[in-house]
């Protein structure tokens, strides 16, 4: 082989060296970027096990335990469901509630009752407000409801027996009525559900 050839295989040498050197580290690279691809899948379906777990768990809680601690404003919530049946705001009489007690630092079961009175009322319009306020406060259940006849054309002033009543209407009432709030008093179990009613007067 001559001198002139000499160059010739030396730059060939360098290419080929640098081109084993690439293919090398394109391969190294690419192993790298794999792995990376592998741990990701695998940290994906390790949350989404994770998720499968806490929404079984979930499912077995009942829907009271996640609610939140009622808030204030029942007053204004009986009116509006009055106002959807149809009544003027003046039928609630009294509403009473239980008063407020201080959070619970450990979960335990509690129950928030307040009782009102809605008068001059007659049982359809009753059905109608009850409809609303099932519809408007699904937290609330009602756990009594005791009906009276209504007071006379006076609130305070008994009916009296000669007071005329148009045949086939319907007597006026009074209905004192008991709702319950039911919830887990404490840290939370899970994220608590927006607050879709109100408790204490």
């Amino acid at each position: 082989m001559n001198r002139a050839s000499n160059p010739l295989l030396l730059l060939w040498t360098i290419v080929l060296g640098a081109a084993i050197g690439a293919v090398a580290w394109s391969a190294s690279a690419a192993a790298g970027a794999h792995a990376a691809v592998v741990g990701r899948q695998a940290g994906l379906h390790a949350i989404a096990a994770q998720s499968d777990e806490l929404a079984a768990i979930a499912s077995l809680i009942p829907e009271w335990a996640m609610r939140p601690r009622p808030v204030s404003g029942l007053a204004t919530r009986v009116t509006t469901a009055l106002e959807t049946a149809g009544l003027p705001a003046s039928t609630l009489s009294t509403l009473t509630g239980d008063g407020e007690s201080p959070p619970s630092r450990e979960p335990r079961v509690a129950k928030r009752r307040v009782t009102f009175t809605l008068t001059g009322i007659t049982l359809p319009a009753l059905g109608r407000f009850l409809g609303a306020w099932r519809s408007a406060q699904p937290d609330w259940t009602v756990a009594s409801i005791d009906l009276s006849p209504a007071t006379g054309p006076m609130r305070g002033a008994p009916r009296r027996s000669s007071d005329p009543i148009a045949a086939g209407t319907d007597l006026p009432l009074a209905a004192v009525i008991a709702v319950e709030y039911v919830f887990l008093d404490g840290p939370p179990i899970l994220a608590p559900r927006t607050p879709t009613a109100g408790a204490t007067p």
